[in-house]
């Protein structure tokens, strides 16, 4: 506990292949969207540097064109925007702009976001509730579209299509000169292959002086960074609202008790805000079933921690986090998921996680079940340790403090479930606005 300030918070960590780490989860979701976002940052981007606009506004476009579906919370909605001339996608693009907006880092990119459906019609696109469309917002719609009627088989004869497609909406979708640079850019047959190559966004950053790409964050950064992401994890339901930040702290705490350095108490904290990460990857229809799980459904729930781990752990810096994060469904006999880790394999860490998990989910209400009193939830963690699902001294030390951990646990998740509550009203009241 007494390290030194500077060495705590000496490492840094690429902000470029954090982005594209929930860039990547976000396309997981059904395999019609793969690749998805990524698409749309290259076409976008690609525009912008044709228009010649600022080093500071084609970041903000990059950074909007591979988060601009993040409030897209089901698959149904997500699908839906696949939709060439999608309707009413109202709620999606308000989440995504709440949850910007309530993040100073990337406060410029929500209208952006917000924005990112809105048509031109012949200059009635210039405002939306009120607000002025950004330029930004009018380059990843028009990005947005040609992703999704892109088919992969080939591109090159498809290319032609797209652009018929593309023209015939012009005036009504899509703002005239942002299509005409579109259909100059669009003659390079190297513009289309380079648009289906899984490597399409590192080859059209690599020449450009994006500060997102060579930016390099810091470990207070990286903190405030993974509680964004926090939210974007918990937020898509009301009964996992405040359950990345609730394992986070508990984690954290736990860590404190076991004597941990300052720094791998920190490290807990993101592990557990970020535990969840790849179940962004999961419908929500399953997340909130109310009934019992058909074994379908449980086989998408099983592939979380491994999303969770494939993305984390190509994040330099990162990859001791990553399999504390993505460890916690491991079981010390071996019979856990998705790795089939034993106990001699498992560090204190990945141990601590996954208590911290179980304990939070026993203590919430859930779609199935209420939230479970003290003495009930101590049974079920010691019948787990009897069954080999979680580990003995982690469980001891969380009963023996129970009190303690369960104030925590209760003062941190209010204080989410209030930003959750904020959140829903604020973006109930928006979506409203629609109809007026």
């Amino acid at each position: 506990m007494a390290e030194n300030t500077e060495t705590i918070y000496k490492d840094e960590y690429p902000l470029f292949d954090i982005l594209l780490c929930m860039s990547n989860v976000l396309d997981l979701v059904s395999t019609a969207i793969a690749d998805h976002h990524k698409r749309v940052a290259y076409i976008a981007l690609s525009l912008a540097e044709k228009m010649k606009l600022s080093d500071e506004k084609k970041d903000m476009v990059f950074i909007a064109a591979l988060l601009h579906d993040t409030g897209a919370i089901s698959l149904k909605e997500k699908l839906g925007a696949f939709i060439f001339e999608v309707e009413k996608p109202y709620r999606h693009v308000e989440a995504g702009y709440l949850l910007f907006k309530k993040f100073s880092a990337f406060d410029k990119i929500a209208e952006i976001i917000r924005c990112h459906h809105t048509y031109w019609e012949e200059g009635r696109g210039a405002e939306i509730l009120g607000e002025q469309v950004p330029l930004e917002s009018h380059l990843i719609h028009l990005a947005d579209r040609i992703s999704v009627i892109i088919d992969k088989n080939n591109i090159i004869k498809q290319s032609k299509i797209i652009c018929k497609k593309i023209e015939e909406n012009r005036n009504k979708m899509f703002k005239p000169d942002i299509l005409d640079v579109f259909l100059e850019v669009s003659q390079e047959e190297s513009f289309w292959l380079n648009l289906i190559s899984p490597e399409c966004i590192m080859l059209k950053t690599k020449n450009l002086n994006l500060r997102t790409v060579n930016k390099q964050i810091d470990f207070n950064e990286l903190l405030q960074l993974s509680r964004f992401f926090c939210k974007i994890i918990d937020f898509r339901s009301r009964f996992t609202a405040a359950h990345s930040y609730g394992v986070g702290i508990v984690a954290e705490k736990m860590a404190e008790l076991f004597g941990l350095a300052q720094k791998e108490c920190l490290n807990m904290r993101i592990a557990g805000y970020l535990h969840d990460l790849g179940k962004l990857a999961v419908p929500i229809e399953i997340i909130e079933k109310p009934g019992k799980l058909t074994t379908e459904e449980f086989d998408v729930i099983k592939t979380h921690p491994y999303h969770t781990y494939r993305l984390l752990k190509t994040v330099k810096n990162l990859e001791k986090i990553a399999q504390w994060a993505a460890f916690h469904h491991e079981r010390p006999d071996g019979s856990g998921y998705p790795f089939n880790i034993k106990a001699e394999n498992l560090s204190l860490n990945s141990k601590i996680i996954a208590v911290s998990d179980t304990f939070n989910a026993i203590t919430e209400d859930r779609p199935y079940r209420k939230s479970i009193a003290k003495e009930p939830a101590i049974r079920i963690l010691n019948d787990m340790v009897k069954n080999n699902i979680l580990d003995a001294n982690v469980v001891e030390v969380l009963e023996n403090n129970y009190d303690v951990f369960n104030a925590l646990r209760e003062s941190t998740q209010k204080s989410a479930y209030v930003e959750y509550s904020e959140f829903e009203t604020e973006l109930a009241n928006n979506i409203e606005k629609y109809s007026l």
